[in-house]
């Protein structure tokens, strides 16, 4: 018995201990010799020869950072000795990968880690030799780590913390000062894109310190985050990216004591169609369902590409058409019952499936189609149907994260709309501050005419709202670019209230300030569009648009045709 008590001590000590000092091996990951954590950041020790020739804007997941435009803007870090190895790591997130090879880093012409048009990380040296990171396929417009370590024999290659390529390089590092380069190559492969938290170490770090490295700069995407589309299903509208209008096909809706207003699907004939959606090679699928009973349900299918559905056995599936079907390995789902599933496919890599928020399986896939994609919910290539209710239906060209679909699953209807849409309630408050501040304005009019009044000169009762238009778009412009830019911030930099701004706003152009601050960065995105060379994905953020895809949506609510459409008629 004591041996047993002494053997379970010595482990637990061993675990206590091991868990210390890899957390202690973290904690000493060395100082940089320059970090850019922050693009307006200046390192601790000054860049020698430095250049920077990228634009700085805001992005919501990792806050300022250096934006790429593709044809010639790049950073030049200086020159730095490698012969001793050394580590660079950069966030960055692309958006542009199939058009052209695009370099991320160059050191010194010696080594290169571009992107290809396979959608692969490659390790290149100039006229001797490339090497793919075959197996991880990126995706346009989501942020991944990258760090290279090199230690004088081999190339390491990680991607968010994992090893992903291993290379071994033949001869010696030169023990010289070498430039570095980020965006660009001498063969003037430019990159298009952002890039954020920029490191360089003259040392190659270990294995853990690159991971713990990787956990330190990781960031919360937000929800909306390619968000192509979300179905609250209260009735028939939709948000996100999608601009498209989807067709409810024999869709009613009930009230349900646990999720309030939900869609209910009868199996003979309803389905909810969104046509061709044009969806890179990663999506997540997100939604509440109820089935009335077990069997083989339609969830969500795309065509010939994909169908996420229940199988005869209460077991998840996704098929991949004349190619493969994948079950869960547990039969999760209850009829009768509120229940939440996910799945995430990145094509040419995974399926994972997820059940009232935990992972249930997984399995590996090879094939990958790209291009536009067919959406429907509740019927698919089979002709199978959906017999129940859903609720809360959400699509993303992303893989999420396993704590992200944790946290969806956990959210209420009131939470997820809180997030990605204004609602009703909302608009509710708006309503009830703008006739309490209503009478405020008022006063506050009447008092301002009559300071003009003393003072001699008399002014049209319009100039006030003139005046207080002209500042509030001034105060829009000079901030559109941060994407983070929005009610409250405005408010603050007009020097007044939420509710405040809400009714001086209405009262003065009709709009709310999350309408104006929309409506100010699609008149400055068409005058770019009209006035400048600059590419549609450099307008769109630098006008504060988080995403193309709802750039796009935007801009066709307005003008009635997309951006590129836009430029080509007006020229």
């Amino acid at each position: 018995m004591f041996q047993q008590y002494f053997y379970i001590k010595a482990l637990v000590a061993l675990i206590v201990m091991t868990g210390w000092s890899a957390e202690y091996v973290v904690s000493q990951i060395p100082q940089p010799v320059f970090k850019l954590d922050d693009a307006d950041n200046i390192p601790a020790q000054p860049l020698k020869e430095s250049t920077f020739q990228a634009e700085i804007i805001t992005d919501p997941s990792v806050g300022k950072c250096f934006y790429f435009n593709g044809s010639d803007q790049y950073l030049n870090l200086g020159s730095h000795n490698i012969g001793s190895g050394f580590t660079i790591s950069l966030w960055f997130r692309s958006d542009d990968l199939l058009s052209h090879n695009a370099t991320l880093i160059d050191i010194g012409g010696v080594y290169w880690i571009r992107t290809t048009t396979q959608r692969e990380i490659q390790f290149t040296r100039p006229l001797r030799g490339d090497h793919n990171s075959e197996g991880q396929i990126l995706t346009e417009d989501i942020w991944y780590q990258f760090t290279l370590v090199v230690d004088g024999s081999r190339a390491l290659n990680y991607l968010n913390g994992q090893l992903i390529a291993s290379y071994q390089i033949p001869g010696k590092l030169r023990n010289e000062l070498v430039p570095i380069v980020l965006g660009k190559n001498s063969w003037r492969e430019y990159y298009s894109g952002k890039m954020s938290n920029i490191f360089f170490w003259d040392i190659a770090l270990k294995k853990n310190q690159v991971q713990g490295h990787y956990r330190r700069t990781r960031k919360q995407t937000p929800l909306h985050d390619n968000l192509i589309t979300y179905l609250p299903l209260d009735n028939a509208d939709h948000f996100g990216g999608y601009d498209g209008t989807p067709e409810f096909s024999a869709v009613s809706f009930l009230e349900d004591k646990h999720r309030g207003v939900v869609a209910n699907f009868d199996s003979t004939g309803s389905y909810i169609d969104f046509g061709e959606i044009e969806i890179d090679n990663a999506i997540t699928i997100s939604a509440w369902i109820k089935p009335e009973r077990s069997g083989r349900h339609a969830l969500i299918g795309s065509g010939h590409v994909f169908a996420f559905r229940t199988n005869y056995d209460n077991r998840l599936l996704f098929t991949i058409p004349q190619v493969m079907d994948i079950n869960s390995q547990e039969r999760v789902i209850e009829p009768g019952k509120w229940q939440h599933v996910a799945v995430t496919y990145h094509e040419g890599k995974a399926v994972f499936f997820y059940h009232n928020g935990q992972l249930v399986s997984m399995a590996e896939v090879e094939e990958y189609q790209q291009g536009a994609k067919k959406m429907r919910i509740a019927n698919n290539l089979w002709n199978d149907t959906y017999s129940g209710e859903m609720d809360d239906i959400l699509i993303w060209n992303r893989i999420l994260t396993p704590a992200e679909i944790r946290d969806v699953s956990r959210m209420s209807s009131a939470s997820l709309q809180s997030i990605l849409i204004e609602t009703d309630h909302q608009i509710f408050e708006y309503a009830m501050t703008f006739a309490v501040f209503g009478l405020l304005g008022g006063w506050l009019v009447y008092t301002y005419k009559r300071k003009w009044s003393t003072s001699g000169e008399k002014i049209p009762g319009h100039k006030i709202n003139d005046e207080f238009l002209q500042k509030a778009k001034e105060t829009t412009i000079r901030n559109m670019s941060q994407s983070t830019f929005g009610v409250e911030g405005f408010a603050e930099a007009m020097g007044m209230s939420k509710t405040s701004l809400y009714s001086y706003l209405k009262s003065a152009c009709g709009k709310s300030p999350k309408e104006f601050i929309r409506e100010e960065r699609l008149n400055k995105a068409a005058d770019l569009i009209l006035t400048t060379t600059r590419n549609i994905s450099e307008i769109t953020f630098s006008t504060g648009f988080e995403s193309r895809a709802y750039f796009n949506k935007c801009f066709r609510e307005k003008y009635g045709m997309t951006p590129t459409e836009f430029r080509q008629k007006n020229q």
